[in-house]
């Protein structure tokens, strides 16, 4: 059921950002990757809610296909992994 994967993924989703929060030391790259990583998230999320799955509409070299919100969710997790990377 798309709606209760939606609802398992939102509660995913609050639940890292909780723990990004609490736990990892407050910067700009940390903060502003979190901030793409909610919106691809949150956009990915009402998408599968509204229509019932997810649309990958970019090719990469006919091996990997996805879409621009998945985009930001990785670029999103890679400034969080320099921000941690940074702190140490």
């Amino acid at each position: 059921n798309p709606q209760q994967f939606s609802l398992l993924s939102l509660f995913v989703l609050i639940l890292f950002s909780f723990i990004f929060l609490k736990y990892v030391k407050k910067t700009r790259i940390g903060h502003l990757g979190l901030l793409i990583m909610i919106f691809g998230s949150l956009f990915n999320i009402y998408e599968r809610y509204t229509t019932g799955c997810i649309k990958d509409y970019i090719s990469f070299f006919n091996l990997f296909y996805f879409n621009i919100r998945d985009a930001a969710i990785t670029l999103g997790i890679m400034l969080i992994s320099i921000s941690i990377w940074k702190e140490k």
